[in-house]
């Protein structure tokens, strides 16, 4: 959440449009996937074909999926009547 609001901040928004992130990395010190707040705000900015990768084991394998499988039941930008292309 910090490194996306650091984005924002220096204009991620203008540069690129609503959607992004195309491919986020996450790490967490524990073993798992983003908490379900980072992936709100994940959600919010993310890119409809958006990769995660991440390090989900204690051994530190690195998996990677189409963040929309780790969020299938998304609320987002679209249910506040924001248009973004593309997103479904």
């Amino acid at each position: 959440q910090n490194a996306i609001m650091a984005a924002l901040r220096d204009g991620a928004l203008e540069r690129c449009g609503r959607e992004f992130i195309k491919t986020i990395y996450v790490t967490c010190a524990s073993e798992g996937a983003p908490c379900g707040g980072c992936r709100q705000t994940i959600n919010e900015f993310a890119a409809p074909d958006c990769e995660w990768v991440g390090e989900y084991t204690r051994d530190g394998t690195v998996l990677s999926c189409q963040f929309a499988q780790l969020l299938p039941l998304d609320f987002g930008p679209r249910h506040l009547g924001i248009e973004v292309p593309g997103k479904h």
